[in-house]
């Protein structure tokens, strides 16, 4: 701010002075040729045609604006877009199938080694041979006397074998 140029009134007066005098020969020469005499701007635009393209373009403003921010920016979400699938959610999905894979082999685990041969395995096991014992434990004393009757007569043979 100190070493800020001061200008004068009287120069800040010339400046807005000169701009409205040039817009005003501007608008008059506008009513001019677009009303009165419609061949003026096609010759002038035939006489200066680099000139006539750059004030057609609007400067080529827009053109400027478009390649300095709009498609650099448009790149940019474009790379965005493509790190967020393929990476981030890459990622995302890559440990979510890891983490299904590892529950599904300790449900298989689970299922059939601790269910399957540990818990009911040794329920099937207990359960068959309760029904094996159940056929020699009927609780009549006759099959009980005919079972040691059979195992006295085997002793027997066995002992005179022997």
């Amino acid at each position: 701010a100190e070493h800020a140029v001061e200008h004068s009134a009287g120069a800040e007066w010339a400046a807005m002075g000169l701009s409205v005098v040039v817009a005003l020969i501007g608008l008059g020469l506008a009513a001019l040729w677009y009303r009165r005499e419609t061949a003026a701007p096609s010759r002038l635009a035939l006489a200066l045609p680099r000139l006539y393209r750059l004030v057609l373009n609007k400067y080529f403003v827009d053109e400027l604006y478009f390649a300095a921010f709009i498609r650099p920016f448009v790149k940019l979400a474009q790379a965005a877009a493509w790190w967020d699938r393929w990476i981030v959610d890459g990622l995302v999905n890559g440990v979510r199938h890891l983490y299904i894979g590892l529950s599904e082999g300790s449900l298989a685990f689970d299922r059939y080694v601790v269910d399957g041969a540990g818990v009911n395995g040794t329920a099937y096991g207990f359960k068959s041979l309760s029904r094996l014992n159940r056929k020699l434990q009927t609780g009549e004393f006759q099959h009980y006397a005919l079972g040691f009757l059979a195992g006295f007569v085997l002793l027997v043979i066995w002992m005179l074998i022997h």
